[in-house]
């Protein structure tokens, strides 16, 4: 359509935008997560602290991981929880530390749960020249302090292979 020579764009009353044609990373509400460190992680040993908690199964890429709900821990009361990998999954832009477990019951239950659903078995106490287990020194950080974590640990704590300095 034509008007005193300007050109008008033809616009279609019914158009919406919809997360199917948005930019991903914009639109992107769901899980995203850091490199899986398994080597060299100290095989601690845990409780369950949240009974509430489930253990997770990670699929997907680092930019939009899946979790899927494999065992509750309702139904391991008493079982002791062998820690053999770490990541940091993002979600709704929050960071949470998640530690790859393995169950001592008969089915030799495994997956992935939040750091703040377990509780170390035996934690070293904190002493005048002895910093807190990490456990318990990341259970007292805030939200923000959880996200920056993430960011350095990313950068900055590994070692050349790209695993963890200390844990």
């Amino acid at each position: 359509m034509m008007m005193s020579g300007a050109v008008l764009p033809a616009v279609n009353a019914s158009a919406t935008v919809t997360p199917a044609n948005t930019d991903p990373f914009v639109y992107n509400k769901g899980y995203a997560r850091n490199n899986i460190w398994k080597k060299g992680v100290a095989h601690r040993t845990y409780k369950i602290a949240n009974k509430k908690a489930k253990v997770y199964k990670i699929t997907g890429t680092k930019k939009n991981t899946k979790l899927k709900s494999i065992h509750n821990f309702k139904n391991y009361k008493g079982k002791t929880w062998t820690r053999t990998g770490i990541t940091q999954i993002k979600h709704h832009g929050n960071w949470m530390m998640y530690y790859y477990v393995k169950s001592n019951a008969k089915n030799k239950a495994a997956g992935w749960v939040k750091l703040t659903d377990v509780k170390l078995k035996h934690p070293k106490k904190a002493a005048k020249h002895v910093q807190p287990e990490f456990d318990v020194w990341y259970r007292t950080l805030t939200q923000d302090q959880r996200n920056w974590y993430a960011g350095w640990s990313r950068n900055a704590a590994t070692d050349p292979d790209g695993n963890p300095l200390e844990f």
